[in-house]
């Protein structure tokens, strides 16, 4: 994996996290739509990270986007608006966001 790649998908955890703090202050749609592209993009670059040795505790993160994408495409079904509210509620049997094995992996770099 090459240094490059790495602060790329840096970059994208630290948008991540920018977008998600803007959605728990509002919960639009809007603010969910943010996360929705972060989260693609940052699904991409996992994907990279994850084929490499060493990182292989990234199966979490990417178990975790799968059921964020699901649920994210159900409500959408609602048609909301863009100032819609927007709420997720982790379902039971899903994979919670793995904070602590991003922490370490971020620590290692």
């Amino acid at each position: 994996m090459s240094e490059n790649n790495l602060k790329v998908w840096l970059n994208c955890i630290e948008r991540c996290q920018l977008v998600y703090a803007a959605y728990s202050a509002d919960q639009s749609y809007l603010c969910a739509n943010r996360i929705f592209s972060a989260n693609l993009r940052l699904y991409e670059l996992t994907e990279l990270l994850y084929n490499n040795e060493g990182f292989g505790d990234l199966i979490h993160l990417l178990m975790h986007l799968d059921d964020w994408f699901l649920q994210f495409e159900e409500l959408k079904l609602t048609k909301p608006l863009s100032t819609s509210h927007f709420a997720f509620e982790r379902v039971n049997g899903s994979v919670p966001y793995p904070k602590e094995i991003i922490n370490q992996i971020i620590n290692k770099l």
